[in-house]
């Protein structure tokens, strides 16, 4: 393991490679998040050649930066109080939940600039890409409701009523269902993006924050900050099959597509528990900095980035000898 020390706020990493769907988390605190450029591109007046960058959200700021390594190359103007991030693989574009001024801001991938900006609801917090779609679906946690984005318009195009305090947002490619946390009752409900209605809610463990789609086994699974678990859903039936014990306080969430495992970083326990999604249970527990929130999995270096809010760094663990 080693840690990438920083002095920004970071909460939640999400992989934004064009090969790869985004995993965002709902973000108090920031964010920060991998970006694959494929081609020569612009932000502004800064010129970005191909390869990784990162996008980065501080506390209490309204702009969006971008950094190869650890200097910022662009920034990029948003809302107020940034939260969530999400890519749009059909679009290249990038959807930004900006949560002290109810709207998103839908960054274009062909000029690399805010290209609209639209109303959702009061408190905006998760966001997650529907690819069959070619949707948004977009946690509104102050009006109990999620909103839906065309990213042809790019506009709201229904409002999903679900229960209180929505805030984690997952999308599941092999039933076309979107999955919602609601911290506020317990449960989670499902959504049809074919419909765009709630087909199911399910009930989880108290309070429950982030969730993952495993498309390995086709399970979802969700972290319960109350109870100190993991309720790990079928999508075939919309039950919790298995209940994970973890840490105190698991906050975020990530699958592991390379080891089909999944990654929950502890928030109370200074650690990441590693589930093993064959047996559903935890195979590591990982020691990592203070406070830790976000968690995110890179594909290409088979690594987990797990941000630590309290000592303002970022763990990277591999996925092969995580300790």
């Amino acid at each position: 393991m080693r840690y990438i020390s920083g002095s920004k706020v970071v909460f939640a990493l999400a992989a934004l490679a064009v090969v790869a769907p985004s995993h965002p988390l709902l973000a108090a605190h920031g964010y920060l998040a991998d970006w694959s450029v494929t081609e020569p591109s612009t932000i502004g007046t800064t010129k970005l050649q191909p390869g990784q960058y990162k996008l980065e959200a501080e506390e209490g700021k309204s702009d969006l930066q971008v950094r190869k390594g650890d200097k910022v190359v662009a920034t990029v103007p948003v809302g107020s109080n940034p939260s969530g991030v999400a890519y749009d693989s059909g679009k290249h574009d990038v959807f930004v939940t900006n949560f002290g001024s109810t709207n998103v801001s839908v960054i274009s991938g062909a000029t690399d600039k805010v290209l609209a900006t639209v109303a959702v609801g009061s408190g905006p917090r998760g966001v997650a890409y529907d690819s069959g779609k070619h949707e948004v679906f977009v946690a509104d946690e102050f009006s109990d409701n999620v909103s839906v984005i065309s990213d042809v318009t790019p506009s709201v195009v229904a409002t999903v009523g679900v229960r209180l305090s929505p805030i984690g947002v997952a999308y599941d490619s092999g039933k076309h269902e979107v999955f919602v946390t609601n911290h506020g009752t317990d449960n989670v409900s499902v959504i049809s993006d074919v419909t765009d209605t709630v087909v199911a809610t399910v009930a989880v463990g108290s309070f429950p924050i982030a969730v993952a789609y495993d498309s390995g086994k086709h399970e979802v699974f969700v972290t319960n900050d109350g109870t100190d678990n993991v309720s790990v859903i079928s999508d075939a039936t919309d039950k919790v099959v298995a209940t994970v014990a973890v840490g105190s306080f698991p906050v975020g969430v990530v699958y592991d597509p390379g080891k089909h495992e999944v990654f929950v970083a502890n928030d109370g326990s200074t650690s990441v528990s590693v589930i093993s999604d064959a047996t559903d249970k935890v195979v590591a527990t990982v020691a990592v900095g203070s406070l830790p929130y976000g968690v995110a999995y890179d594909s290409g270096k088979h690594e987990v980035f797990v941000t630590n809010y309290g000592t303002d760094n970022v763990s990277v663990n591999s996925d092969v000898t995580p300790v």
